[in-house]
């Protein structure tokens, strides 16, 4: 035994090998002793006052967990380490202890001090902080066990919550309720020392679910850890959102490709991005996304519809698309460079073969092809094709031992390579094909998409602006009707505006050539195509010569004439074979040129035209023509008889002209709607915003209703007077812009500040037609009055200024006359030709059924009504 001799009083003796003291007790391990067993009966009892000083490691350690159990049955889901301890008492025993330690011979109670330091660590930051100045060796080591000790707890937990699971899945209707709450105490224990990723929200999801399916497991919960209680339902909420993600998936999966329809896309996507919206774990919404890019990959419409409701979504499921499928080419490549190393290593072997090596390789393969199932055969006959081509004696060898078995392993390298080329070739070709279809498909789905969007704001806005008293009502029916016309320019039969709508209905058919007047059949080649029993198909009218020779001009499918073409010849054309068809009245849609031209012709064979609302020029412009078309017949003029069709001036929001008796002027403010107007558009949008339609759909809709309301103000009449002056004349106002014009009606006087650029080129005299053309942002210069009335000073301030346009009536009448006297001509007409192949930007104004609308030039060509 060495000698040593140590400070102080001599606390404990050597142990021997098994760490016991043998000697015979002295007083200081009497006293050790005895404050050991005080501390135990401490820690039994629970007594929380004796957290003292003590004269050893265990003994302090025996305090700290004594008062840790007490803590613990008040808050059984406490932490054992966040029990507090005094500051003075944690200094103390860390000084205490950075003593002890060192005088510990055996390794067993050196590893249990150091566990029990360890656990001090953790309990108290100041003890943490003086064992750093006392020991920093001994602070470290520590450190690291309190680590690894954290590292096996996080081990140990997840796979705790999954076995707690398996034991809800089997036996949870069994179990009691405190066996329930037991389970719950130890999972929220366990979830509680999971880090922050990918696993602990895996096991929050396990716990969510336990919670959902049994009542005292989730009562457990929300009382003794309400913070994992609502990080588990949080979790479980996710889930159930990207699991009814992926069966929205499985449903579309099983469809034909491009079949969905666009309310059922609207339906899907709607649920869809509400889902993934709500997700916030990134791994869970990485999957969410790839499902609904598998959707957009497979349904077109489903595609367009979530471009549409929600772009930054749509570029997220193409993005974590993108990312899946890098991942997926990752691993095909390790699989791919695993096999190309594999086959490279039978290159090599074969290729350095020795003839005798060789022959004795294809006796042992030839051996072993005969005692072979059919799998490995297969493989085996791959690996002698390989080692055929890269060894010339193996491949003799094997032509004279087995002539059959060299024609089967050549045959099989034939075939290997050949199907490699194949799928070489196949890959590209599926790609290429599948990028030119994707941007067909993508352009064809967005047009669908956006023209039933546009049709409904359409059909809403055509109610509000036609009768705003129940404007209420008028908007349910159209969000559950919504059938307006497509959007491409075209006439349909008054009992179809939708086909879907009307698929129970029988089929009208096409026009048949030998019921067309000669004039049609002399300029366009007419062909039919016939699909089906009850004639599903439609007849082309192509033109039969000129620069646009062997081009559709229309097509007649039944129910419906379609064109993309604005051309006032084709238009005539079209009204005519709607008389063939003794049609009495019809709707007609598309751009304003078409239905304005098409509403005149028809108005012109007593057909009832709905779509186009004529302003009072337009009724100025037909009673012409029908004066024109009632004198002695000219070569010009059309056989058939034309009879005056009566029309109800007045529209819903406008207000009436006064009586032609009232001779005293009328002011009319052109720049501000009217209060009535005002209304309206506030209502409008309320009821709008209620319907869900969506923000850019409504304001798209408050464009157009405002657009209308502005649009009916067309002022016709004898220029009496214009110029700068007070508005209404009174000099207490700003200074405005009037316009006085001489009308059956009696004078009337338009004030507008924008009103100077259209009279420019205007004299007293002429008879003009004065319209309201829309409105640009400016800066105008606000008075400022005092309290008696008098300017005191001026300022900027935004506004709006509304533009105005002025024509000469007569420019307008003989410009119609001139349409009308080309009529029945063959020549083309000088008008431009609309070429569908131009690019063209698409058009954001709503268009409206049965009412009129600014033109648009540059009007996204739509989709034929059968393609829907």
């Amino acid at each position: 035994m060495s000698n040593q001799i140590t400070e102080g009083k001599d606390r404990e003796l050597p142990p021997d090998e098994h760490g016991e003291i043998k000697r015979a007790p002295t007083p200081a391990l009497t006293e050790l002793k005895t404050e050991v067993k005080e501390a135990a009966a401490f820690k039994e009892s629970g007594q929380g006052d004796a957290m003292r000083a003590r004269s050893s490691i265990e003994s302090r350690t025996d305090l700290r967990l004594a008062a840790t159990n007490e803590t613990m049955r008040a808050d059984p889901l406490r932490p054992a380490e966040t029990l507090v301890v005094e500051i003075e008492t944690a200094r103390q025993w860390a000084d205490l202890d950075a003593a002890d330690f060192g005088r510990i011979r055996s390794d067993a109670r050196r590893e249990n001090a150091l566990e029990a330091i360890a656990g001090h660590m953790r309990a108290s930051p100041e003890y943490a902080d003086e064992l750093k100045k006392r020991s920093p060796a001994l602070a470290e080591a520590a450190r690291i066990v309190t680590d690894e000790r954290g590292k096996a707890e996080q081990v140990m937990a997840a796979p705790s919550i999954e076995r707690n699971a398996a034991t809800l899945a089997f036996q949870g209707q069994s179990l009691q309720e405190a066996e329930l709450s037991d389970l719950a105490k130890q999972d929220a224990k366990s979830l509680a020392v999971l880090p922050e990723g990918p696993d602990r929200h895996t096991a929050a999801i396990t716990m969510g679910e336990n919670a959902r399916v049994h009542q005292a497991y989730r009562d457990e919960l929300q009382r003794s850890a309400p913070q994992v209680a609502r990080e588990a339902e949080a979790a479980a909420g996710e889930r159930v959102g990207m699991r009814a993600v992926e069966r929205r998936n499985d449903e579309l999966a099983v469809l034909p490709r491009d079949s969905l329809s666009v309310k059922d896309a609207r339906e899907a996507v709607k649920a869809d991005v509400e889902a993934l919206l709500a997700i916030k774990d990134q791994p869970t919404r990485h999957m969410t996304a790839v499902a609904i890019s598998d959707n957009m990959d497979r349904q077109a419409n489903y595609r367009a519809e979530l471009q549409i409701q929600a772009p930054e979504v749509a570029k997220e499921a193409q993005v974590a698309a993108a990312e899946n499928d890098r991942r997926s080419a990752e691993k095909e490549s390790r699989k791919a460079a695993e096999f190309a190393s594999i086959q490279a290593g039978k290159i090599e072997r074969a290729a350095g073969w020795t003839p005798e090596q060789a022959a004795e390789q294809a006796k042992k393969d030839v051996e072993s092809l005969g005692k072979a199932d059919p799998t490995e055969r297969h493989y085996l006959v791959g690996d002698m094709a390989v080692a055929v081509q890269h060894s010339k004696a193996y491949g003799d060898a094997l032509t004279n031992a087995a002539p059959e078995v060299a024609r089967a392993v050549e045959a099989r390298r034939i075939q290997d390579a050949a199907e490699k080329a194949a799928a070489e070739q196949r890959r590209e070709s599926l790609a290429a094909a599948a990028q030119s279809r994707s941007a067909l498909i993508d352009a064809a789905a967005l047009a669908s998409v956006a023209a039933v969007r546009t049709r409904e704001t359409a059909r809403v806005v055509y109610e509000l602006a036609s009768s705003p008293d129940t404007a209420t009502q008028q908007l349910r029916e159209a969000q559950q009707a919504l059938k307006a016309p497509p959007l491409d320019g075209r006439v349909t039969a008054p009992d179809d505006p939708d086909i879907v709508a009307q698929q129970h209905r029988a089929v009208k058919r096409p026009i048949a050539e030998q019921e067309l007047s000669d004039a049609i059949t002399t300029r366009f080649v007419v062909s039919h195509e016939k699909r089906g029993l009850l004639d599903k198909g439609q007849t082309e009218f192509t033109f039969r010569a000129g620069e646009q020779q062997g081009r559709v001009a229309f097509r007649d499918a039944g129910k419906t004439l379609n064109t993309d073409l604005n051309d006032k010849a084709v238009t005539r054309t079209m009204i005519e074979v709607v008389v063939a068809k003794k049609w009495k009245e019809i709707t007609v849609s598309g751009e304003d040129d078409f239905r304005r031209t098409a509403w005149l012709e028809g108005s012109l064979k007593n057909l009832k035209v709905n779509g186009y609302e004529p302003r009072e020029a337009d009724l100025k412009i037909l009673a012409d023509l029908q004066k024109t078309a009632s004198q002695p017949p000219s070569r010009h003029t059309n056989e058939n008889t034309i009879t005056v069709v009566e029309r109800d001036l007045q529209r819903g929001g406008s207000e009436p002209l006064p009586g032609p008796a009232k001779a005293a002027q009328k002011h009319i403010d052109g720049d501000a709607l009217t209060r009535h107007q005002k209304a309206v558009i506030d209502n409008s949008r309320s009821l709008l915003k209620s319907q869900d339609m969506g923000d850019k759909f409504t304001e798209a809709a408050i464009r157009e209703l405002e657009s209308k309301l502005r649009g009916e103000r067309v002022y016709v009449g004898e220029l009496v007077d214009h110029g700068k002056a007070p508005y209404k004349f009174d000099k207490k106002n700003d200074e405005s812009y009037y316009v006085t014009l001489k009308t059956p009606a009696g004078e009337q006087v338009i004030w507008g500040k924008g009103l100077p650029e259209a009279m420019q080129d205007r004299k007293k005299g002429d008879e003009i037609v004065l319209q309201n053309v829309g409105r640009r942002d400016v800066t105008v210069q606000e008075t400022i009055r005092d309290d008696k009335g008098a300017v005191v000073s001026v300022r900027p301030k935004d506004s709006h200024l509304n533009a105005w346009s002025s024509e000469l009536l007569s420019q307008v009448t003989e410009r119609a006359k001139a349409d009308f006297a080309n009529r029945a001509n063959d020549r083309q007409p000088s008008l431009g030709v609309y070429d569908p192949k131009v690019e063209r930007t698409p058009s954001t104004q709503p268009v409206v059924e049965r009412e009129p609308k600014p033109p648009q030039r540059n009007q996204e060509p739509q989709r034929n009504s059968r393609d829907r």
